[in-house]
């Protein structure tokens, strides 16, 4: 897995703006998924695929509400399925800066989910923002690029 990857080839918006970690990240990128990922391997994106400059968290209740909804479907048409093994990928963290829980650990937890991998905290100040590690049965991890330094994170052998 690997989000916010933030690409720019169609418009002239340069990441590096953002700081060192991001210069010639594209190539980074490349470099890196050549040589860690083989024809067997699926890279898993968490979004943030294109840098569009403009702040999509306007209407931030509205997406979490939005969000929520859409992960409860996808659990009961899984489960509806016959599925029973569960890993949760989101663009943005499962909760909010200092939160413990949220709609969305509640709901890891209560599937039973293996896994909740997540993105969008950018800079070494904003990596710690939300959950990482392992609680209440839930693998936690942030795949945000420039925290991976832009190296997919293996999430299954």
């Amino acid at each position: 897995a690997l989000g916010d990857l933030h690409l720019s080839f169609q418009a002239d918006k340069p990441m590096d703006v953002f700081g060192k970690a991001w210069r010639n990240h594209e190539k980074r990128i490349e470099k890196n998924c050549n040589k860690m990922l083989t024809d067997d391997d699926t890279l898993v994106g968490t979004k943030g695929y294109c840098y569009e400059g403009k702040d999509t968290i306007e209407h931030a209740e509205m997406l979490v509400e939005r969000e929520a909804k859409r992960l409860k479907v996808s659990f009961e048409a899984a489960r509806a399925d016959g599925f029973e093994k569960f890993i949760v990928f989101l663009h943005y963290p499962p909760t909010s800066l200092w939160e413990k829980k949220s709609r969305f650990t509640f709901m890891a937890e209560a599937y039973e989910a293996d896994q909740l991998i997540y993105a969008h905290c950018h800079g070494k100040e904003r990596f710690h923002d939300s959950l990482m590690g392992t609680i209440n049965g839930v693998k936690y991890s942030l795949v945000s690029g420039d925290y991976l330094e832009f190296k997919p994170q293996k999430i299954l052998d």
